[in-house]
C-alpha cells in the first residue's frame, strides 16, 4: 500500500490488528500501532482491546498491563469490554491477584461481572503457579456464582466493531471454545461458564471436581454440545 502511495485509513490499522491477533503476533500487533500513530492516528478504545487481547493469546500479561497504563495516559476511557480484555489477559498467566484487582476496578466503576469474568476468575486460578490447593473449590464456588448472569444473552454496544469484525466473543476473552466459536451448532453459548470450568478441570486432572461439575449441570437440565462432550 505504502509503495504505491496509498494511506491507510483507521479501519485498516483496525484489521491488521485483528489479524495479529487471532495469529497470535504480538510483535506485530504493536508494530502496527507504532506505525499507525506515526502517521497522527491515535489507537481507540476498540483497538486497545484487540492488542490486550492478543497479550492474553501470548501469555504476556506485563505487555497488557503496559497497555492500560498507555491508555489511562493518552485519556482514553475503558469500557467494559476493555476490563474484561484485560481481566482474561491477566487470567493466562495465573495472576490472580492482579485479576482480583480488576474485578475492584469494575466494580468501582459500576460494572457487575458476567460470565466471562467468571470465566477469566476461573482460569486465573487453573494457571496458577505454584498451583493452589483450593483452585477445585475455587472453580466450583465461580460457577455458581456465576449463574445470575449465565442466562442472559445479548449483543451489548461494545461488541457492534468485533461482530463486524468478525470476532467472536470467546476469541476477544480467550476462551478455550474460542476455535469453535464460528462452527454452528457446535457450542451452546449459554454453556460459556461450563465450557471453562469443565475445560480447566480436564487440564488440572481433577477428576472429582468434574464429577461435581456435571452433577450440577445435570441438576440444570442442560444438554450436552460437542465440546463438553470432547472434554468429559
Amino acid at each position: 500500500m505504502l509503495l504505491d502511495g496509498v494511506q491507510p485509513v483507521r479501519d485498516t490499522f483496525h484489521n491488521l490488528i485483528v489479524g495479529t491477533m487471532k495469529g497470535s503476533r504480538l510483535q506485530d500487533a504493536f508494530y502496527f500501532r507504532d506505525q499507525m500513530r506515526e502517521m497522527g492516528l491515535q489507537p481507540d478504545v476498540n483497538l486497545y482491546n484487540f492488542l490486550i487481547s492478543t497479550c492474553g493469546k501470548c501469555k504476556n500479561s506485563d505487555a497488557a498491563i503496559l497497555l492500560l497504563e498507555e491508555m489511562k495516559a493518552h485519556g482514553v476511557k475503558l469500557k467494559g469490554e476493555t476490563y474484561i480484555c484485560l481481566l482474561n489477559a491477566l487470567a493466562a498467566t495465573g495472576r490472580t491477584d492482579q485479576v482480583y484487582a480488576i474485578v475492584r476496578d469494575m466494580t468501582a466503576a459500576g460494572l457487575g461481572l458476567n460470565k466471562f469474568c467468571y470465566a477469566g476468575l476461573i482460569t486465573a486460578f487453573k494457571n496458577k503457579t505454584p498451583a493452589s490447593e483450593d483452585t477445585p473449590a475455587k472453580i466450583l464456588e465461580f460457577v455458581q456464582q456465576s449463574k445470575g448472569w449465565q442466562y442472559v444473552e445479548r449483543v451489548a454496544n461494545d461488541s457492534a466493531e468485533n461482530i463486524m469484525m468478525n470476532v467472536s466473543e470467546e476469541e476477544l476473552y480467550n476462551l478455550p471454545t474460542a476455535e469453535f466459536a464460528h462452527r454452528r451448532g457446535f457450542i451452546f453459548k449459554q454453556l460459556t461458564i461450563y465450557h471453562v470450568a469443565i475445560h480447566a478441570c480436564a487440564d488440572l486432572g481433577s477428576k472429582e471436581t468434574l464429577e461435581a461439575l456435571l452433577d450440577m449441570f445435570t441438576k440444570e437440565n442442560f444438554n450436552y454440545d460437542a465440546f463438553i462432550v470432547m472434554q468429559a
